[in-house]
């Protein structure tokens, strides 16, 4: 029997080993994600912005009128038709939709989008009725999801918020476990391209 408690350090001590290197495996994965792979934070809206560059590098020189909104925006919206309704116009309209965008997210997009050097001429703005009635902001709460987003954009959006801990904890578990939180979303982005 004086074997049985060593044998219980020493599970205890490998354990613990286990739980501290799964933990620096996760921290360190989560820092390359936001470092050098922003796509897989949020591929949906890094494969709109790819299709967003080819359309520009394909129609040069042409007004870009973009599009923001929701899966509303997304699917009910057909840029290219409008693009070349009338080819003597010449503008490029682009649509910028991504499920599960309220205000809140598009004002993050349009961030992003500026600070990726994409300057539209004209730029539209889905509203949506039942979000403008949302008088405590839980529905535009419930459907962004903190664990797409950047450190900055939560602290930028963290004002507007009625329960900023909802935020901050979406955000929080996308880092502590980041493979498991982009893995639906990643999904959704393929099926986009």
């Amino acid at each position: 029997m004086p074997h049985v408690p060593k044998l219980v350090r020493t599970s205890r001590r490998r354990l613990l080993w286990l739980l501290a290197g799964f933990a620096l495996c996760q921290l360190l994965l989560a820092v390359l994600i936001d470092t050098g792979l922003p796509a897989v934070r949020d591929p949906e809206f890094d494969a709109r912005l790819e299709r967003l560059r080819a359309r520009q590098r394909e129609t040069r020189g042409r007004p870009l009128v973009l599009v923001l909104g929701s899966s509303r925006t997304g699917y009910g919206l057909d840029a290219r038709r409008l693009s070349e309704a009338k080819p003597d116009c010449g503008v490029l309209v682009f649509n910028f939709g991504i499920s599960g965008s309220g205000p809140l997210f598009q004002l993050v997009s349009l961030r992003r989008l500026l600070a990726a050097g994409v300057r539209p001429d004209l730029l539209y703005v889905e509203v949506m009725p039942a979000l403008l009635a949302d008088r405590d902001g839980s529905r535009e709460e419930r459907l962004l999801d903190g664990a797409r987003l950047r450190l900055g954009e939560v602290l930028s959006l963290r004002p507007s918020y009625r329960r900023p801990r909802r935020l901050l904890g979406g955000w929080l578990l996308g880092r502590l476990l980041p493979a498991t939180a982009t893995r639906p979303r990643c999904a959704v982005a393929w099926a986009l391209t």
